[in-house]
C-alpha cells in the first residue's frame, strides 16, 4: 500500500496499522537520502507520539484512578442517632 500525503496524514495511517497489531512497518520514498532525513525530522516523531497515545489508551487505569472514579465513598460521616 502506498501512503501519500502530509507527514500528519502518513503518521495517522501508520498509527492505524500499529493499532491493528502491526509491529514492523517499512517506509521508503523515491529519493532515499532526502526522504530518510525528512522521515527522521517530521514523520517519525509524529508516529512516536501517536503510538504512545495508543499505548496509553490501552493501559488499564491504575488503582488510584479506579477508586477515584468508582463512585464508592471513601469516607463515611456518622451522625447523632
Amino acid at each position: 500500500t502506498a501512503l501519500v500525503g502530509t507527514a500528519e496524514t502518513v503518521a495517522d495511517a501508520l498509527a492505524a496499522y500499529y493499532d491493528l497489531g502491526a509491529t514492523k512497518l517499512l517506509i521508503r520514498g523515491y529519493d532515499p537520502l532526502n526522504d530518510a532525513e525528512e522521515y527522521g525530522r517530521e514523520l517519525i516523531p509524529l508516529v512516536r507520539e501517536r503510538v504512545a497515545a495508543i499505548d496509553r489508551a490501552r493501559q488499564p487505569p491504575s488503582a488510584s484512578q479506579a477508586s477515584a472514579t468508582s463512585g464508592s465513598p471513601t469516607t463515611s460521616i456518622a451522625g447523632d442517632a
